[in-house]
């Protein structure tokens, strides 16, 4: 499967189309936006919008290609909002990972019982730890 980042620097749309999207990113709110964009219930991560925002807009394209009726310009303006937004927000290629965090100490079961946490030692390797809680009177 191709890239993200590839697909993206290889699409090409009427200048008209770009200059419209480039002027709506100024007001462009995800939590708003891409929900009614995306017609989800749920926010995605920058990866997967971007992934179905693509396959969307290759849809309509192919409708605008076509020259039929369907044609909606406005939600082709809308999808190239949402996708230049969130490719803006996918990490740069070939960037290094973000580093593993040590996890924080779960807080204690108050009824009492086990809590295993994962501990991550500098040799890389992961141990698991359980700890006995007992509830205080």
């Amino acid at each position: 499967m191709t890239d993200v980042a590839t697909l993206l620097s290889n699409l090409r749309r009427p200048r008209l189309l770009i200059r419209a999207a480039r002027l709506g990113l100024a007001d462009y709110n995800r939590n708003r936006d891409l929900l009614r964009v995306m017609r989800s219930a749920t926010v995605p991560s920058p990866l997967r919008a971007v992934s179905a925002l693509i396959e969307e807009e290759a849809r309509i394209e192919e409708s605008r290609r076509s020259g039929t009726g369907a044609y909606d310009v406005v939600r082709h303006v809308d999808l190239l909002i949402a996708l230049m937004a969130e490719a803006r927000l996918l990490p740069p290629a070939g960037a290094p990972r973000a580093p593993l965090r040590r996890p924080s100490a779960p807080p204690p079961d108050p009824g009492g019982g086990f809590c295993a946490t994962i501990a991550l030692r500098r040799s890389g390797e992961t141990g698991i730890r359980l700890a006995s809680h007992r509830a205080r009177a």
